[in-house]
């Protein structure tokens, strides 16, 4: 195997020359505001941006049915609470149907993102003077609950199921010729139940 002598290495040398050349103002370069805005537009959610279209494009629908002609961002805050009490109780899908409870959390929080991208300093989702609307909204939120509305969580029921079950399998009520077995359990100590479903082989 050849040897090599620290002669025969080639030499690598980095010069600090190479950077020399790049100033303070170029590494940290001032971006004009149109620019800090363009970043700010390119990293929003798009899912967010075509909700706060969509649910606007819906408010704008309902007000001009109401005589409406100001733009959202455009009306005061006391009369805007007013108006949006009467809008989160009179919406209804095409149907006639209402609303999930959670799409009306979303609308309201849309109609509030395009106030703040309008540049208003006012909040209709924490600002008091948005109060009554905000208890408008949860009022509708459960009247809807109340008919049926919103997202029904199965899990603990499966959970339930799951765990009556094992408690068969591991009791060995299931896979046992004898039926009368599942009579054993105490919700069946009842003679006139058994009296009444007779059990046969």
């Amino acid at each position: 195997m050849a040897e090599f002598s620290a002669g025969d290495l080639p030499n690598f040398s980095i010069s600090h020359d190479l950077f020399s050349d790049i100033t303070a103002d170029e590494r940290f370069p001032t971006l004009p505001e149109e620019e800090l805005a363009n970043l700010r537009g390119k990293n929003q959610n798009q899912n967010t941006s075509k909700s706060t279209k969509t649910w606007l494009k819906f408010f704008n629908g309902w007000k001009v049915q109401r005589n409406e002609a100001r733009k959202l961002e455009d009306i005061p805050c006391h009369e805007l609470d007013a108006i949006l009490c009467r809008f989160f109780a009179e919406i209804r899908k095409k149907d006639s149907q209402g609303y999930e409870p959670e799409s009306l959390a979303v609308m309201q929080c849309s109609l509030d993102r395009h106030l703040k991208n309008c540049g208003r300093n006012y909040s209709i989702l924490r600002d008091r003077e948005f109060a009554n609307s905000r208890q408008q909204l949860e009022a509708k939120a459960r009247e809807l609950r109340a008919q049926g509305y919103g997202k029904v969580f199965f899990f603990p029921i499966i959970l339930l199921l799951f765990c009556v079950i094992m408690a068969f399998y591991s009791a060995e009520y299931f896979g046992n010729k004898n039926n009368s077995q599942y009579f054993s359990l105490p919700f069946f100590k009842d003679n006139s139940l058994t009296e009444q479903c007779p059990i046969t082989d």
